[in-house]
């Protein structure tokens, strides 16, 4: 087990993210899941709420080989989700703020090709009313519904852009009468 962050975190709006890039939107992070702690439905990314809603928070990040022991009796809510990163090194990023703390999941953060899907447990207390949050959102777009939504947006493009060139070639061909002399 390596710890990879042990201190406090400013929050506001009780949120925080780990995040291998951008930063998560906050309803496409919770999208169809039934959690509201810890919202992982964009790839890449890490939506953390907390119990504080402006403050400083205290979190311990580890990364363990082996799947560790449940401490029950320490947390009211436990949550685990996916987390598929996009990079070897990933940041703890407060609301409004950059980089806290780099977090390397691999030994010295190297790059090691294609990085495994992990599972990461979320453990808080004081936040249950979240949960009925995230259970009132749609569930995400299938891939297919991602992929047709992509092709219309293309083919307005094009319609669009043929629309202004026909606009365009005919823009300077309006006549006018000629001026009557005065």
């Amino acid at each position: 087990m390596r710890v990879l962050f042990d201190g406090v975190v400013p929050v506001a709006y009780g949120q925080t993210y780990v995040t291998s890039r951008e930063l998560p939107d906050m309803s496409r992070a919770f999208a169809g899941q039934a959690n509201g702690l810890c919202g992982a439905g964009e790839p890449g990314a890490l939506f953390l709420m907390t119990g504080t809603h402006s403050g400083r928070v205290h979190f311990t990040i580890e990364l363990h080989d082996d799947e560790p022991a449940t401490a029950v009796q320490e947390w009211e809510e436990i949550v685990e989700v996916s987390f598929l990163p996009r990079d070897a090194v990933v940041g703890l990023v407060p609301w409004g703020d950059g980089t806290l703390a780099r977090l390397p999941l691999t030994p010295e953060g190297q790059d090691a090709g294609r990085l495994p899907v992990y599972r990461v447990r979320y453990c808080a207390a004081g936040i249950a009313y979240l949960h009925d949050w995230a259970a009132t959102l749609p569930p995400p777009p299938t891939l297919w519904e991602q992929v047709e939504a992509e092709m219309l947006m293309r083919l307005e493009k094009e319609r669009r852009e043929e629309e202004y060139r026909r606009g365009r070639r005919w823009s300077g061909a309006s006549h006018c009468p000629p001026s009557s002399p005065t």
